[in-house]
């Protein structure tokens, strides 16, 4: 029996789109990880650009193959021979679980791959690629609901329009945009966008009136998730397809420890969310000037029983910024969302920050969304040995947040029920660090 395929406007919305086949998980723009996303039944996104003296089409999304491959150089200069013998090294933007043997894709094998299973996305990166996209396709026999073509250049969609395949228009503004009824004569079912603007909701609805679909690019926060679709997109492109469509269960302790690869909304705070080392180890290793980084724990949330848990997670302080012992580990606990926590006192985040530092002292910290972190609670114990782990354990109740540490006897306690929600982060600051056995209980 031959399988019906939904086309993307007929999935259920809002849809959650995987792009570069879920890049904060998966190595990007890679064979194995646009695998991984069509098991689970999400469209991929993924980046084509033409290669020298072929037919073929390269799958990668920057113009040179230096971030993701071991090699250097531009990727419209390689031949077919040359691109195969690339391959990608995510131990290098990922970590050390991942391997670095895989060879970066071409768009004919991604159309076999995904044949009979699914929805891809190919942007158009370069002049003539939307036309060899369409053509593969067409050869391939991908069937007209299993492809949108998209381009930020409207010419790249006039082939993949003809050939009649659905297309998105990418823009990074809405008001890009000023007639919108001249879009959809072109035959474009889709224009996704990039940034927030003063007018979103009106183009929207402007869209949606004339049969276009809005997608906003590229979200991983389901806090970011609900408010584009209060606005009336139909669906977004993730980096946490996973964490966003809510198609991996919550789980209770990280698997980063036993496997080494990221789990689904670790999602990075402040610009930086550290790697996966030898041993399998989450972390840091280098240093900042003094500012916060961290991750949400989105693995785990939220908790089922906000209200009552134990947090517990092993981890060292190493090197110090200029020797300073006051600098710290910390998880931010008891948030109501997923909104990125930055450390700043205009953070729309409210909940504890529970600051563990370098000198002995364990510090709890009381924050309101927009507002300056208060000190509620604090104790000094013996300086951590710079280098060895140590298990911290939170423990929150109706009423009480107590903070131990499993190297001495050392506690801080305090009675206090204001923020009680069922999201959580893991950072550091000033200090490299790393972190294993983040358990939930």
């Amino acid at each position: 029996m031959t399988k019906q395929f939904r086309g993307l406007a007929n999935y259920p919305q809002p849809f959650v789109i995987a792009h570069r086949g879920s890049s904060n998980v998966n190595p990007e723009n890679s064979l194995s990880g646009f695998n991984n996303i069509a098991s689970i039944n999400l469209p991929v996104e993924l980046d084509c650009i033409t290669l020298t003296s072929t037919e073929e089409l390269g799958v990668m999304h920057d113009s040179t193959v230096d971030r993701t491959t071991s090699s250097t150089g531009t990727g419209q200069n390689l031949t077919l021979a040359q691109w195969q013998d690339l391959r990608l090294d995510p131990t290098t933007y990922l970590g050390a679980g991942y391997s670095d043997t895989e060879p970066p894709p071409i768009f004919s094998d991604v159309c076999g791959m995904i044949s009979h299973r699914g929805i891809i996305l190919p942007e158009a990166k370069n002049a003539g690629s939307g036309a060899l996209i369409a053509a593969h396709a067409k050869r391939i026999g991908l069937k007209r609901n299993q492809m949108i073509v998209q381009s930020f250049s409207l010419p790249e969609l006039v082939t993949p329009a003809r050939y009649g395949y659905d297309c998105l228009y990418l823009v990074s503004l809405l008001a890009n945009v000023s007639d919108w009824q001249a879009i959809k004569d072109l035959g474009i079912s889709f224009v996704g966008y990039g940034a927030n603007a003063a007018g979103d909701e009106t183009a929207i609805s402007n869209a949606r009136a004339v049969g276009i679909g809005i997608i906003r690019y590229t979200l991983n926060r389901r806090a970011q998730f609900a408010y584009e679709v209060s606005l009336g997109c139909v669906g977004v492109m993730s980096d946490e397809a996973e964490y966003l469509s809510r198609t991996t269960a919550i789980a209770t302790r990280d698997t980063f420890t036993a496997d080494g690869k990221w789990m689904s909304g670790m999602v990075t705070n402040s610009f930086s969310r550290g790697l996966i080392y030898a041993g399998y180890v989450w972390g840091f290793e280098t240093i900042p000037a003094a500012a916060y980084s961290g991750a949400l724990m989105g693995w785990a949330c939220p908790l089922a029983t906000p209200t009552n848990f134990t947090l517990t997670f092993t981890a060292k302080h190493e090197s110090l910024l200029s020797g300073d012992t006051t600098r710290w580990i910390s998880a931010f606990i008891c948030a109501d969302d997923d909104t990125e926590y930055k450390d700043a006192t205009l953070d729309q985040v409210q909940g504890y920050h529970v600051l563990i530092r370098a000198n002995g002292q364990m510090n709890i910290y009381s924050k309101a969304k927009g507002g300056a972190a208060s000190l509620i609670a604090t104790s000094s114990g013996t300086a951590f040995t710079i280098g060895n782990f140590v298990t911290i354990t939170i423990a929150v109740t109706p009423t009480t947040i107590t903070v131990s540490r499993s190297d001495t006897a050392q506690t801080t306690t305090v009675t206090n029920a204001t923020y009680r929600g069922g999201y959580f982060h893991i950072g550091r600051n000033g200090c490299s660090a790393k972190f294993k056995d983040i358990i939930i209980t």
